[in-house]
């Protein structure tokens, strides 16, 4: 059976841990469109919020929400084969995913999550206008 690669925003939810730089990831929110996943994530919370979830990271005490875009690859038969994360940080997507244990793959970001990208940034710039 063929493998089929899909990919989806996703906004974690995590809580950190007593030691150092150590967190869990507590609940997810995908959606396919970046723009479709601001939404459902700040839908009251106002523009300040949405903002802050472009740059990459909303902190706070217990944690906070990450924004990445989720590549996995799998297929009818076998399942979920391969999964890997790319990060976004200080309003960048990086150019590769990264694996469980944080290495880089060889696994490019598609342009068309960069393009995504890039109009959501413009439109929520044009909120802080």
């Amino acid at each position: 059976m063929p493998r089929t690669t899909f990919y989806e925003w996703d906004i974690e939810t995590v809580k950190l841990r007593e030691e150092a730089d150590e967190c869990d990831v507590i609940d997810h929110n995908h959606a396919d469109r970046l723009e479709t996943l601001l939404s459902l994530e700040a839908p009251d919370a106002g523009d300040e919020l949405k903002m802050a979830l472009a740059e990459g990271r909303v902190e706070d005490e217990d944690g906070g929400r990450w924004l990445v875009l989720v590549r996995d690859v799998g297929s009818n038969d076998a399942g979920l084969l391969d999964r890997s994360w790319a990060y976004v940080s200080g309003r960048k997507l990086p150019t590769h995913f990264r694996n469980a244990l944080g290495n880089a793959t060889q696994h490019r970001v598609p342009q068309k999550f960069f393009r995504e990208f890039e109009q959501v940034l413009r439109k929520l710039d044009g909120l802080r206008a």
